[in-house]
């Protein structure tokens, strides 16, 4: 071997190989390969380059939309652990924003880039949900309205238990802009909203609050 070296003993008269083999370097860069070269007894420290692509590992998602009928999603709540022999340099999703015309399933592409520039690619699911105006839906599940689609009135009937009771009710547009905003008291469980001809033809959100006890429940409208 190329670290041989060999030394006379003279007390037991013999060659004694006081060589030994380098270590072999540990504290590489992960794109960097060690060979021991024989000739000059050392050990060769290439470049050959990171070429390995990341591994990427997604996950659904399901996201609301605000009360201006818009939302942004990250990478990172798109990422379910991707990894690198490298190392990560970047993640992207596109596309990262969504409106009310995006209601529904969606498919976006998530990308995993490591520091040599090496990319993967995988699809993920956003579902896009419609803004609740961050209230709660509690027990008005069974409200009715009607007509839906609407003109120029609505008639709101409440359960038998909401009977009497004073109701706000606030219409939105998909934007979040209030266009209606009134206090009624019912009658016989029962409101009428009158004067809504002057509204364009749009979907709308009606967020419905009882004033006593401050339950809310939001409905969707089409005017036409």
């Amino acid at each position: 071997n190329c670290w041989d070296n060999y030394v006379f003993n003279t007390g037991n008269c013999s060659w004694e190989n006081q060589g030994s083999e380098p270590v072999e370097p540990t504290n590489l860069e992960c794109w960097e390969t060690a060979t021991f070269n024989n000739t000059t007894c050392i050990w060769d420290i290439t470049n050959d380059g990171d070429s390995v692509n990341p591994v990427c590992n997604v996950q659904n998602i399901t996201v609301e939309l605000d009360q201006f009928g818009n939302a942004t999603i990250t990478a990172d709540q798109i990422d379910n652990g991707s990894t690198d022999n490298c190392g990560i340099d970047r993640i992207t999703v596109s596309p990262n924003t969504f409106d009310s015309n995006d209601i529904g399933e969606n498919t976006v592409v998530f990308t995993v880039t490591d520091y040599s520039g090496n990319m993967s690619n995988c699809n993920a699911t956003v579902t896009i949900t419609e803004n609740t105006l961050g209230n709660t839906v509690f027990n008005y599940e069974h409200i009715s309205i009607q007509p839906n689609p609407f003109n120029s009135f609505i008639n709101i009937v409440f359960p038998i238990t909401s009977s009497n009771d004073v109701f706000r009710i606030n219409i939105y547009d998909l934007n979040g802009r209030l266009v209606y905003n009134k206090s009624l008291s019912t009658i016989n469980g029962k409101l009428t909203i009158n004067g809504l001809d002057n509204l364009e033809q749009a979907p709308y959100f009606i967020k419905i609050t009882n004033i006593k006890d401050g339950q809310s429940v939001v409905k969707k409208l089409i005017k036409y």
